[in-house]
């Protein structure tokens, strides 16, 4: 079991939450998937650690306990984020997902993020998780009215993807390209969901990065090469005699 351990967010945290759906697509196909996991991680740990810092809000002496453990650097980053969820709850209060929000803190990351790892759970996981992203989506739209169920085609339509494996007439190396960009394209219509609720969680204060981080161009560049070898190798392989 992955123990999940609270931190305070550093500077690049103060960098929007929101992330661009294309970045989902490009990190998913150039890592054959790797991403994915550490979306799932990133995106479901980011909630509820929001989560647990709302309800220190709302409960002032769970707050001050906090505080007596805190260096005065993480203080003063904590008390930003306690700042920005106080004034968050009480939109988030209007839009009816408040309940649903501050539930997140009950949430093991560690174990569904080890569901999400394993084939056919993983939709399982996905479903809830999407389930949850469509009940905090704000407004009230047909997508939170009906987040079952929109939940439940978005997992299937994940998992179904695997077909694509077995499509005639076309090499392994690009069925698994045409897999991993079409199951990126599930992640990316829920992380685009997503974004539409820390928009507002943030009050749309936040600057949403649109460019890749060092770590992230580097895992393109590495992605990239190895996908091109690899379709390199595989083309040419066969034609050796």
């Amino acid at each position: 079991m992955v123990k999940e351990v609270k931190t305070a967010p550093r500077q690049a945290e103060r960098d929007s939450r929101q992330i661009p759906a294309w970045h989902i697509v490009v990190l998913s196909v150039v890592t054959l998937g790797i991403y994915n996991l550490y979306w799932f991680y990133k995106t479901l740990n980011q909630l509820k650690t929001a989560a647990e810092i709302a309800l220190e809000v709302e409960n002032p002496g769970a707050a001050a306990a906090a505080e007596t453990n805190e260096s005065p650097s993480d203080r003063a980053v904590m008390d930003e984020l306690r700042n920005e969820a106080r004034t968050a709850l009480s939109r988030l209060s209007r839009d009816g997902s408040k309940e649903v929000f501050l539930a997140m803190h009950k949430w093991p990351v560690g174990m569904y993020t080890l569901l999400f790892a394993i084939p056919v759970v993983n939709l399982l996981a996905l479903m809830r998780l999407v389930n949850q992203f469509c009940l905090l989506r704000p407004g009230r739209t047909d997508i939170r009215e009906n987040s079952r169920f929109i939940a439940f085609a978005l997992s299937l339509g994940f998992g179904a993807s695997v077909l694509l494996l077995k499509l005639p007439l076309m090499a392994v190396q690009y069925k698994l390209i045409t897999y991993f960009a079409v199951t990126s394209l599930f992640l990316a219509v829920a992380q685009s969901w997503l974004n539409q609720y820390w928009k507002v969680y943030e009050d749309d204060k936040l600057l949403v990065r649109q460019a890749f981080n060092p770590l992230e161009i580097l895992l393109i560049v590495l992605g990239a090469s190895f996908i091109g070898l690899l379709v390199v190798s595989l083309d040419v392989l066969p034609k050796l005699p």
